[in-house]
């Protein structure tokens, strides 16, 4: 399998690359100097753009084994949210739309993104993983 493989071992996996990147991620001081005074600097994060890509490389490199477990979960039926459950990502997305918008940041496709993970968690899903929501995406609104 690609990147680790899926279960436990992949999951396991998984956990210690973004432990890795969380730590070596820039942090934000709290007197960072806003995006209009320091030119080139990524919107609420006090950081330039070429100081985060190789995070952003890091994080792109390890999705194809997660989108690889994701897809035979789904075709199983099968939605551990072992390493994160539903609500916790809900959690999180509320967290993202709150931030965005506070810098004016455009949170709209987050807003809907957790708008369906509540949906999910409402049916009685919170402890399943995200890709539990790929059942709501395909129903239609009166099933």
């Amino acid at each position: 399998m690609c990147g680790g493989g899926t279960g436990a071992r992949g999951r396991a996996i998984r956990r210690v690359a973004l432990r890795v990147l969380l730590r070596r991620a820039p942090e934000r001081d709290e007197g960072a100097v806003d995006v209009e005074e320091e030119e080139g600097a990524l919107p609420g994060t006090g950081h330039g753009r070429t100081e985060l890509a190789p995070f952003a490389a890091g994080i792109g490199a390890i999705l194809p084994a997660i989108f690889e477990e994701v897809a035979e979960e789904v075709d199983e039926g099968t939605f551990s949210g072992e390493g994160n459950p539903l609500t916790s990502a809900a959690s999180t997305m509320a967290h993202v739309v709150h931030h965005s918008e506070a810098y004016g940041i455009d949170a709209g496709i987050m807003r809907a993104a957790e708008g369906i993970a509540r949906q999910a968690i409402g049916l009685g899903h919170g402890a399943d993983g995200l890709h539990r929501v790929v059942q709501l995406l395909g129903r239609k609104r009166d099933e």
